[in-house]
């Protein structure tokens, strides 16, 4: 097997040279970067990451730990994470705690066992505090994602309170008036009720919790006059979907429909959305997260908090159609 040694001595540079080349430092020429690099390949070496983050008392690996392996829109972020982080010469290890809190301490403490340097992760409840403690002590940076339940940890959120408002206003301005709120925030969507005057019927709001979400959603369809759906998140929309087929109902003709997340499949269905930029969001997360990591041995560390604005995506199934013209 080639080593670092056998490289230089090929390449005529110093074994030093070879490992600025991989590390891809800038203050070196590219065409001798290059050159060194080509060698490398052709002797089959690389160069042995773990044995380097060991004596550097880093793994320069960054864990995110995802709750909903279902949802494609995780998994774009997730691909642009591993790239943006790649660059920075870090790799990244994934695991999934499926929405449960006692899955998310496990989880949090297989990171701890991996020797990660920083873990990503949207809390699922304030009940992890003493396993992340536990994390913090061994020298393990945290940022939460897309919701905060922690004070004193570094987050990065999406601002899905303003989502929710900017999609039920442009459904009352194209004039939807029974708009049922599937999952999504509740005082947001009074909100742009409010600032139209009007009063949010009870009956038109269900919470992402409900263990029966379909029938939830059909009662309400076929009981309270409803004449649009917002539903949050992928999943949520595939269950309104799903209830609109068995009904018979399509949009816009029988009804206004919106949604969150601007995946490939609600694009070709032509569903308005309030979208997340999915590379805005990766690169911010690791940008965060780099930064905690980095700061964390200083004598002031600091708190990281970011918040990203989700935007409106109008497409054909929130054209409204009056009474008299369905």
């Amino acid at each position: 097997m080639s080593t670092c040694k056998d490289v230089a001595k090929k390449a005529g540079v110093s074994i030093a040279s070879v490992s600025r080349a991989f590390r891809e430092d800038i203050s070196m020429k590219a065409d001798t970067r290059d050159k060194i690099l080509q060698i490398a390949r052709e002797m089959n070496y690389y160069p042995n990451t773990i044995a380097r983050s060991l004596k550097n008392k880093q793994s320069r690996t960054v864990g995110i730990i995802v709750s909903n392996i279902d949802n494609p829109w995780y998994m774009l972020v997730i691909k642009h994470m591993e790239k943006a982080l790649r660059k920075e010469n870090y790799r990244l290890l994934i695991m999934f705690d499926d929405g449960e809190p006692g899955t998310e301490q496990e989880t949090l403490l297989q990171m701890m066992a991996a020797q990660v340097d920083g873990v990503m992760f949207t809390p699922l409840s304030a009940k992890s505090k003493e396993t992340i403690q536990v994390l913090q002590s061994q020298g393990i940076s945290l940022l939460q994602l897309y919701t905060q339940w922690y004070e004193d940890i570094s987050a990065l959120v999406i601002d899905d309170e303003y989502g929710v408002y900017i999609a039920v206003r442009h459904l009352l301005e194209q004039g939807y008036r029974r708009i049922l709120n599937v999952g999504g925030n509740p005082h947001s969507y009074a909100r742009a009720y409010a600032e139209f005057g009007l009063e949010p019927d009870p009956k038109l709001f269900l919470a992402f919790e409900s263990k029966r979400i379909e029938s939830e959603i059909e009662n309400r369809l076929t009981t309270a006059q409803v004449d649009a759906v917002l539903a949050i998140a992928n999943e949520m929309g595939t269950h309104t979907i799903n209830v609109f087929e068995k009904l018979g109902l399509s949009y816009p003709r029988d009804i206004g429909f919106m949604m969150y997340d601007d995946i490939s499949w609600v694009s070709m269905l032509k569903i308005s959305v309030i979208a997340h930029p999915i590379e805005t969001v990766a690169d911010m997360a690791v940008r965060c997260m780099l930064n905690v990591i980095q700061n964390s041995h200083t004598s002031d560390p600091g708190l990281v908090h970011s918040s990203i604005k989700p935007y409106l995506i109008r497409r054909q199934s929130t054209q409204y159609m009056s009474p008299t013209s369905k």
